[in-house]
């Protein structure tokens, strides 16, 4: 898979949106080279990304939890 270039904007947006729960800026660039590797995988599915670290990487930096970031 080639590497990202830039975020899309549909990623960029979400990513300001839910930039609060965030405390700094490295976890929402995680949050976003996960949510742009789920549109470009092959497999549409977590499985289809090959390092998953991004995503555990956002889910713990996520300020109040988890359970925040899905609340929202």
């Amino acid at each position: 898979m080639p590497g990202i270039i830039e975020f899309p904007k549909v990623v960029r947006d979400v990513v300001e949106e839910f930039h609060d729960l965030f405390a700094s800026e490295p976890p929402r660039w995680h949050f976003a080279k996960y949510l742009t590797g789920l549109m470009v995988a092959e497999q549409k599915a977590v499985l289809g990304i090959r390092d998953q670290s991004c995503r555990n990487r956002f889910l713990i930096a996520v300020e109040g939890g988890v359970e925040a970031f899905g609340e929202r």
